[in-house]
């Protein structure tokens, strides 16, 4: 079974997304396992703790994406692996595009050093496909105002470096060939329909529904 990662900027929407396409997967028989980075594992949990904190306004940019490192490297461990050598379908809020858009390109860390660390807490495991949800700026933190007015230390961050994010993910999906974009600033129903549009034709044979049974 494919492994699916979901990813976008702040306000993209991917919690709702994959809420809805788990019971989808469900009532189709494919029982998935849905996750997330950070927070995966009760190790990650803690760690998402201290990310997300506004009061770690003082982390060292090359700390906080070793923090990311250390959740990722447990999450593959005890969550991704074992679910994908059972079988199972696995479903993740976020995965490593995640570094490569806010550490590397947000914060300018040095991409060849990052990408080794990546690689190397992953052990090389990548998703079969990325569903990138793109909202501009604008509009994702909008919704995550609107959401809560107690935002996270990430969404706090300055203009300047979510436009760079959002950038970032918008080249991956002209460079990598697993990533595919999906308009975001639709109707929560039609950027679903878009979502299983393009897990079905990318898995034929998976049973994935053709279209939206919750819409």
């Amino acid at each position: 079974m494919p492994f699916i990662a979901l990813e976008g900027p702040e306000g993209a929407g991917k919690s709702v997304q994959l809420r809805k396409l788990s019971v989808d997967l469900k009532i189709a028989g494919l029982d998935p396992i849905v996750t997330k980075e950070p927070g995966g594992t009760l190790l990650g949990r803690h760690i998402r703790g201290i990310l997300l904190d506004a009061q770690s306004c003082g982390l060292d940019p090359f700390a906080e994406f070793l923090l990311f490192q250390a959740d990722r490297a447990q999450h593959a461990l005890e969550v991704l692996r074992p679910a994908l050598k059972n079988g199972r379908f696995v479903l993740s809020d976020r995965y490593i595009f995640s570094s490569i858009a806010y550490q590397i390109h947000g914060r300018g860390l040095d991409e060849k050093v990052c990408r080794q660390v990546i690689k190397t807490a992953t052990q090389g495991l990548m998703p079969d496909l990325t569903i990138i949800l793109m909202v501009s700026p604008k509009v994702g933190l909008n919704r995550a105002i609107g959401r809560s007015t107690d935002l996270d230390r990430i969404e706090r961050e300055e203009w300047s470096f979510h436009q760079r994010v959002a950038e970032a993910y918008e080249s991956f999906i002209h460079t990598f060939p697993n990533c595919v974009r999906v308009d975001a600033e639709q109707e929560e129903s039609e950027v679903y329909r878009d979502i299983l549009q393009k897990l079905a034709e990318r898995f034929p044979a998976s049973n994935i529904p053709p279209v939206a049974v919750r819409g």
